[in-house]
């Protein structure tokens, strides 16, 4: 599995983890993230927007019009904080990129990517659960979701099997 600096590749079990490392997100962003007034793609799935806010973290994707452009991005250059349980291989939304990547720090389970990358399959996912909630909605918006999934399938790569260039975190 490649000892015990790699192993969190082969789970993905959200119970390994269950938000036990919010405190120390908040305490990285709020040292190493926000006085350079960079917004980080947090993708970690224990941490609600009420406790992020609650935290005083900023985040991409809570200002809709400021981060509209970043959000449609396959390409994102900043600060990735993740969940490990995500990096393992998949199916569907493979983070190959941060996944091969050395992670800046970490914090058990959490992981933080600082750099650029190819980040497709993030980008991919976030599209499809948003075009759930407006599925879902009490007053649903088919066009908006349709438009979402084909964004989300535009956006999710071929699968590293089936080509010889593998993105990479720099």
């Amino acid at each position: 599995m490649g000892g015990a600096g790699r192993a969190y590749l082969y789970f993905s079990d959200e119970g390994v983890d269950l938000g036990q490392r919010v405190k120390e997100l908040a305490a990285y962003y709020h040292q190493a993230v926000e006085p350079s007034g960079e917004v980080p793609f947090i993708f970690y799935g224990p941490i609600s927007e009420v406790e992020e806010r609650a935290r005083g973290i900023d985040w991409l994707g809570r200002d809709a019009d400021r981060d509209q452009s970043m959000l449609e991005s396959a390409t994102f250059s900043g600060t990735l904080i993740v969940d490990a349980r995500f990096l393992g291989k998949h199916p569907f939304w493979d983070y190959v990129a941060p996944r091969s990547a050395t992670p800046a720090a970490r914090f058990g389970n959490l992981m933080v990517f600082r750099g650029t990358c190819a980040c497709g399959p993030v980008l991919a996912g976030s599209l499809y659960q948003e075009s759930i909630t407006k599925i879902f909605a009490e007053k649903p918006n088919l066009a908006a979701a349709q438009r979402l999934l084909q964004e989300s399938l535009a956006s999710t790569p071929v699968p590293s099997s089936c080509t010889s260039n593998s993105p990479t975190f720099t």
